[in-house]
């Protein structure tokens, strides 16, 4: 009989895939507070900024808006409840004495415990120290801010190098100190 044979076909040579676009270049602080005319008061650190340019712009913006006392800039960038506490505020003379004392607004930002984007910043004001954390996300090309519940006497108690997590771990512990019971009872076996 006929030998048959096998056709071999060599494996087709498949076109390498295009390289990954660039990484996007992230903007430098620096950049951003120049570009966008930033309070100079305001301090960010490079290793302390968000990993997208746009939330640097959110973060510095936000601040910015604060440092200047820009009120009607920062109301849009507030949660409803924060902006209605911010519409009170404006109202009487704490607010204005307040901006006219700012020295520095020192902003670090990181993640919540469950994944919020945060920013915590320091607002030195007349040379005392004012901590706010804020949780922040973007919806529809605006960015949110949404202040979180400060513990008392919140600046004495923060210390090391992660304030965020730190301001969550005092949140928790104040937590757990509302729910005990008011005075324990001893129970005497009898």
């Amino acid at each position: 009989g006929e030998a048959e044979v096998e056709v071999v076909k060599r494996p087709e040579r498949k076109a390498a895939p295009p390289p990954p676009p660039p990484k996007p270049k992230v903007m430098t602080v620096a950049q951003i507070m120049a570009d966008r005319r930033i309070d100079e008061r305001i301090v960010l650190p490079e290793d302390l900024a968000p990993a997208s340019t746009a939330d640097r712009i959110a973060v510095l913006e936000f601040f910015d808006a604060f440092a200047r006392g820009d009120a009607e800039s920062l109301s849009p960038m507030l949660s409803e409840l924060d902006r209605r506490e911010l519409v009170a505020l404006t109202a009487t003379p704490v607010w204005d004495d307040t901006i006219a004392g700012i020295t520095e607004i020192r902003i670090e930002t990181g993640k919540a415990p469950l994944g919020d984007k945060a920013a915590l910043a320091i607002f030195e004001v007349d040379g005392d120290f004012e901590p706010q954390l804020w949780y922040y996300a973007s919806e529809g090309g605006e960015t949110v801010f949404d202040a979180v519940a400060t513990p008392p006497d919140m600046m004495e108690r923060l210390y090391g190098d992660n304030f965020i997590k730190l301001w969550h771990d005092i949140l928790d512990e104040e937590m757990a100190k509302a729910n005990l019971p008011d005075e324990e009872f001893e129970v005497s076996s009898v």
